[in-house]
């Protein structure tokens, strides 16, 4: 499959000058993201103060090798790639990366990090990461079906505004799932005079926002400017509300791993271009009715009691090493045990109407199938989830 990697192969000697950024730089610039450049990349204090993108790869192996970060099954080892294969190039290789900000706080139940990439003295691109493996991140993303702002997104306009008023020129922001939403957010809340200096809004398989939030002034002001592109079968990406049409792409993923950047397919110099799957649509469409019909109070109580049972006040990750499995399973059904009677029940009456709500779409799907050519019919039962009995 011809993806990132591929990419820098081909179109790596190419300079900015002598190819104009494009959606694919804008993809592996959001994925380098999500790397832990704490302690190697100057933090937002110390703008304008930078380091070459190639040294920092250096920085980051030599951490690598000391034991100093560790490579995580959910996006790192892709990532540890990618940056090695980046600093090869003329393309990125001597691009300055700087103002980097991360931090994960349990007690307001944040996750956030940023950092910025300058691509010549004029031209920048803002980066935000998605969510990563600590649980309370993952408890974040479903905040934002409750609450008219989460703590990331107050993070991110903040963290906006003070790179612009750090940096002259122009700006593309980004980001991957979250990192898109909290793109989006930033970009639709600051200032008129900075929303004139962004050149593009990437919004790369990210989450929406409330309806209030999509028919607000702020909002519709920076739409002309944002880029939404999802994968064919994006469950993240069509969660809640967004406005605009955005670019589907072909990925070699199945189901909801084509959610992972690696997976999504580029010629050239640009994404291959697809059709949102019937399948997903419908996915999305259950999930949405399904948080429609919980009150904003019920919202709360089912996103708190399920993390609260994955841990994510403890600092829990989402993916564990096998060795450590058993032991995190354990405590999942310890904290399920020690959950009061009334949180439980209307945890357990909310995955109720989920499920109705995804057997109805499964049954749709299954009529749309049928209704399609072979060849249509056979891509989209690759990615049709199957209702499980419980």
């Amino acid at each position: 499959m011809y993806g990132m990697l591929n990419y820098l192969d081909d179109y790596g000697d190419n300079t900015f000058l002598q190819a104009p950024f494009n959606h694919v730089d804008n993809l592996v610039l959001a994925e380098m993201c999500y790397l832990d450049f704490e302690n190697i990349l100057p933090n937002l204090r110390r703008a304008p103060e930078s380091k070459p993108l190639r040294q920092v790869a250096a920085e980051y192996a030599t951490f690598l090798k000391d034991g100093q970060r560790k490579t995580d099954k959910l996006v790192n080892r892709f990532d540890i790639s990618l940056i090695e294969k980046m600093a090869e190039t003329r393309r990125f290789g001597d691009i300055a990366m700087c103002c980097y900000t991360t931090e994960v706080d349990l007690e307001i139940e944040k996750q956030f990090a940023a950092l910025v990439y300058c691509l010549s003295d004029e031209v920048h691109y803002l980066a935000f990461r998605g969510t990563d493996n600590n649980i309370v991140g993952w408890k974040e993303d479903f905040m934002s079906s409750y609450l008219s702002s989460t703590p990331s997104q107050q993070d991110a306009l903040n963290y906006l505004n003070t790179v612009f008023d750090k940096f002259d020129g122009r700006f593309y922001v980004g980001g991957h799932s979250k990192g898109g939403n909290l793109a989006v957010y930033a970009s639709s809340k600051t200032t008129a005079a900075n929303k004139a200096r962004i050149l593009q809004v990437y919004n790369n398989d990210g989450p929406g926002f409330s309806k209030d939030f999509i028919d607000s002034a702020d909002y519709n002001e920076i739409l002309p400017k944002i880029t939404t592109i999802l994968p064919q079968f994006s469950i993240i990406g069509q969660l809640l509300e967004q406005k605009g049409e955005p670019i589907i792409i072909d990925s070699s993923g199945l189901g909801f791993a084509q959610h992972l950047p690696q997976t999504w397919r580029i010629d050239h110099n640009d994404f291959v271009r697809a059709e949102m799957r019937e399948s997903a649509r419908l996915l999305n469409q259950a999930i949405n009715n399904w948080m429609d019909q919980l009150s904003v109070e019920k919202r709360k109580i089912f996103v708190d009691t399920l993390f609260d049972i994955f841990g994510s006040s403890d600092g829990e990750e989402a993916i564990v090493p096998l060795s450590e499995s058993i032991k995190h399973l354990q405590k999942i059904k310890e904290r399920y045990k020690s959950i009061d009677d009334e949180a439980k029940q209307e945890m357990e009456s909310a995955f109720d109407l989920l499920k109705q709500e995804i057997v109805t779409a499964f049954q749709a799907s299954i009529k749309s199938i049928f209704s399609k050519s072979d060849k249509e019919a056979s891509d989209e039962a690759k990615d049709t989830p199957l209702p499980k009995n419980t």
